[in-house]
């Protein structure tokens, strides 16, 4: 049997010997994930618009996915639909608009702005199969992000809830299902640190933001 390939997260590589998997090099596209991250029941969404800030700067368009903190060529792309896509409607579960805009949108007062950025995104392998070849025919892992969001009023500078951290998914041998489980797990972090500072009460109290009519 010939030797098997490097092991590098992202693909799923057949091997000769039939039942054989390895994990290697490929490219995910976020935008063709389907999350599904769980939701808590909220028995009133704020009337605060919310504008949740998308900085290429700090959320880059694709990123490279570490493997045992190598970059060995995988690729996550359209990381961008993380945060106009799942950030969003998870927001949407807890405030009535909630709008994707760039970093030099003014937000006006009493509104609520969310930043957030992408550090890092990796797999950590959690198990592995050798033959008696000594080559590695099949493995596991977990995603894992490291990223950070923080929400405050618009006109203020002092953040009224921010996480950072590492969210990790479950362990799989399916990249898909590795990356969609990682950012799942990265909107139930968020969200229940969220829920448990009670930070909705505090906003259920302000005034509804109207927003005003385009001159342009």
């Amino acid at each position: 049997m010939p030797k098997a390939p490097k092991l590098i997260f992202l693909a799923i590589v057949l091997l000769s010997t039939p039942g054989c998997l390895v994990i290697g090099p490929r490219t995910v596209s976020v935008a063709e994930l389907q999350t599904q991250p769980p939701s808590l029941m909220v028995a009133k969404r704020s009337d605060r618009l919310v504008y949740l800030v998308l900085d290429p700067a700090r959320v880059p368009l694709e990123c490279p996915v570490l493997v045992q903190g190598e970059d060995r060529g995988g690729r996550l792309q359209h990381l961008h639909t993380f945060v106009e896509r799942d950030l969003k409607r998870a927001f949407e579960n807890y405030f009535q608009t909630v709008r994707v805009v760039g970093p030099a949108a003014k937000a006006p007062p009493g509104s609520v702005v969310v930043d957030v950025a992408v550090k890092r995104v990796e797999i950590n392998i959690t198990s592995k199969a050798i033959n008696g070849y000594g080559n590695t025919v099949h493995s596991a892992g977990v995603g894992a992000l490291t990223w950070s969001a923080a929400l405050r009023l618009a006109e203020s500078d002092e953040y009224l809830f921010s996480f950072a951290g590492q969210s990790v998914g479950t362990p799989t041998d399916r990249p898909q299902h590795a990356v969609r489980t990682m950012l799942e797990s990265a909107i139930t972090d968020f969200f229940k640190g969220y829920t448990d500072k009670k930070v909705h009460r505090q906003l259920l109290g302000a005034p509804a933001v109207e927003e005003k009519p385009s001159t342009i």
